[in-house]
C-alpha cells in the first residue's frame, strides 16, 4: 500500500523546493552570467565592487530558473544609467 500525504503537506513541501530559488533571484545584483563546467550549465550573478568583478552562485540551469531570470526587474544601472553618478562630469 503506497502512503499518501495531505494537500497542505505536499503544498508545504513543494514552498520549501521553491522559497530557496525565489530569495536567490531577488538578490541578483548584477548580470546574471552562464558557466559552463564539466558538462554542466550554472548561473552566477557577476557585479563590480570597487575594481573588482565579483561571482556569486545562483543555482544550475534550469527553464524554471531562466524563467524566474526573465522576471527580475534590470539592475538600477542597466535601468538608469545616469542615476550611479555622484556628481556631474
Amino acid at each position: 500500500m503506497i502512503a499518501r500525504h495531505s494537500p497542505s503537506a505536499h503544498a508545504a513541501y513543494h514552498d520549501l523546493l521553491r522559497l530557496p530559488l525565489d530569495d536567490r533571484t531577488a538578490d541578483i545584483r548584477g548580470t546574471p552570467t552562464r558557466v559552463e563546467r564539466k558538462g554542466r550549465v550554472y548561473r552566477h550573478d557577476s557585479f563590480r565592487v570597487s575594481t573588482d568583478l565579483r561571482k556569486t552562485y545562483i543555482a544550475e540551469e534550469t527553464p524554471e530558473l531562466l524563467a524566474r531570470i526573465d522576471r527580475h526587474p534590470a539592475p538600477r544601472a542597466l535601468r538608469h544609467p545616469q542615476a550611479d553618478r555622484s556628481r556631474p562630469r
